[in-house]
């Protein structure tokens, strides 16, 4: 299991229009076999930061959603507008949180 989580930062005047265009992309991640959640909401909107969670349960399920060219769109048009802090979390077990 793969998890990717953790925050996007962009100009506060940009957010929602990243925001509509990435969550464009949640039909193509849920069509994916591989994808459990996805998620990207605005974590603190006036600072222009967005958290994301994902989950996927392979590197080959997660690699076929990030070269769709959708999302490679996204990439292309907002990387160079933002502070990318997500990281890649490798699960090796699992359980329920409280027990």
């Amino acid at each position: 299991m793969i998890i990717l989580g953790g925050f996007v930062h962009l100009d506060p005047h940009d957010i929602d229009d990243f925001l509509a265009e990435a969550r464009a992309t949640y039909p193509t991640a849920v069509a994916n076999p591989g994808n459990k959640a996805i998620s990207l909401s605005a974590h603190d909107a006036a600072a222009g930061t967005v958290v994301v969670f994902e989950l996927w349960t392979s590197q080959e399920h997660l690699d076929a959603h990030l070269s769709n060219p959708q999302v490679q769109a996204i990439f292309t048009k907002w990387g160079s507008k933002m502070s990318n802090e997500v990281q890649k979390y490798i699960v090796q077990s699992e359980g329920l949180a409280r027990g």
